[in-house]
């Protein structure tokens, strides 16, 4: 069984994914936090790191290690709700946009803006 997930998507939604779980990582498990709560901040970072690091233009895709699945949707739906906040309408779609990187599907900046107009209109 692999230990990584592949997730396919363009290079802007892969900066965009590191960049939610930095963000998160910074928001979650802040510096100087418990030794517990630092481990699982540097495993956001690395993993971040390595989204951006390890995409791959040939197939469009990179990896995430299967453990941090939960902490990286997790991230998604934090960074959802900043939106919300800044944005004063809701990012549900763009959430559930990003989310389907994780069953499988394709993510790009074209179905990212797409997401972003049904949220604008609802």
């Amino acid at each position: 069984m692999s230990k990584q997930i592949s997730l396919s998507s363009s290079r802007g939604m892969c900066e965009l994914l590191s960049d939610i779980l930095r963000k998160y990582a910074d928001a979650a498990y802040p510096k100087g936090g418990s030794e517990c709560s630092q481990s699982a901040r540097e495993s956001l970072l690395v993993s971040a790191e390595g989204i951006r690091l390890n995409w791959n233009e040939e197939s469009q895709t990179t990896q995430i290690s299967r453990r941090l699945r939960t902490m990286a949707k997790s991230a998604i739906k934090y960074y959802s709700q900043s939106l919300t906040l800044e944005e004063d309408f809701p990012a549900d779609r763009r959430r559930e946009y990003l989310l389907s990187v994780f069953s499988g599907e394709a993510i790009d900046e074209a179905g990212y803006h797409q997401a972003q107009e049904r949220d604008r209109s609802t």
